[in-house]
C-alpha cells in the first residue's frame, strides 16, 4: 500500500476510534499520540528532502514512517476490539 492510500486511511481510522462511545481517556491519548508520531516522522522526512540529505537518511525516514504506520494499525485494531 502506498502512502497516498495509507495516510488518509490511517487518519480516518484515528478519527473513527476517537468517535467511539466506549473509548477511555488513555485510549484517546494513545490514538492522538499516533497522529503526533506520524507528524514528527513526516516533518523529519520533509526536512531531509529540503536539506538535500543523503539517500540513506531519506530511506531511513521512509522506513520509520512505514514502521509507524504498521504500529498504528496494530494499536488501532487493539483499541477497536470489544472487551
Amino acid at each position: 500500500m502506498t502512502w497516498a492510500y495509507a495516510m488518509p486511511r490511517l487518519i480516518g481510522r484515528i478519527d473513527d476510534v476517537l468517535c467511539l462511545p466506549r473509548i477511555t481517556r488513555s485510549q484517546m491519548i494513545e490514538a492522538e499520540s499516533i497522529r503526533q508520531r506520524i507528524r514528527v516522522v513526516l516533518s523529519a522526512l520533509h526536512a531531509a528532502v529540503e536539506a538535500d540529505e543523503e539517500f540513506e537518511r531519506l530511506t531511513a525516514n521512509m522506513d520509520r514512517l512505514r514502521e509507524e504506520i504498521a504500529a498504528a494499525d496494530v494499536t488501532l485494531d487493539r483499541i477497536c476490539m470489544p472487551n
